[in-house]
């Protein structure tokens, strides 16, 4: 159930077409809802967070179809659709993580991958300090094994 959500993860990230992206958060929303029959009452802060990305990626997306044109600032449909994945990305992302943290992992034999999936999440920081250098991306998954290993 953890590999798999994982992979769910994965391929919200690296995914840009809408239909996988919506087809993926309908079934974590259905999943989370699920389990857990209510959302969290810090979403309110979250909501900021999505209002901001979807704007940047409506502002910073000038090709395609011109919609609105205010001042100098061009509002097109991919601007549009690249707001709503991204929008979509974020909410799976963290209906998929609520998810995994609410759940407890009953087997035993199971356990060891929460401790991993934590020590994992807390290297975040370290992902963007090591992608900054100008590696190849073997030699980083090798360096963030190794300090995973290292946490451990």
């Amino acid at each position: 159930m953890l590999l798999s959500k994982l992979i769910l993860i994965l391929v919200v990230l690296i995914s840009y077409n809408i239909k996988i992206v919506l087809s993926i958060f309908i079934i974590s929303f259905i999943l989370f809802m699920y389990k857990h029959k209510k959302i969290d009452k810090n979403i309110k802060y979250f909501i900021w967070f999505l209002i901001i990305s979807f704007s940047m990626q409506l502002l910073y997306s000038s090709e395609g179809k011109v919609l609105f044109k205010i001042y100098k600032i061009l509002i097109t449909d991919i601007g549009i659709t690249n707001g709503i994945v991204v929008v979509l990305k974020i909410l799976t992302v963290w209906l998929i993580s609520a998810t995994i943290n609410y759940e407890k992992i009953k087997f035993k034999r199971l356990k060891k991958y929460e401790v991993i999936v934590r020590k994992t999440m807390k290297l975040v920081p370290e992902v963007f300090k090591i992608a900054k250098t100008d590696l190849k991306p073997k030699t980083v998954f090798k360096k963030l094994l190794y300090k995973v290993y290292r946490e451990l």
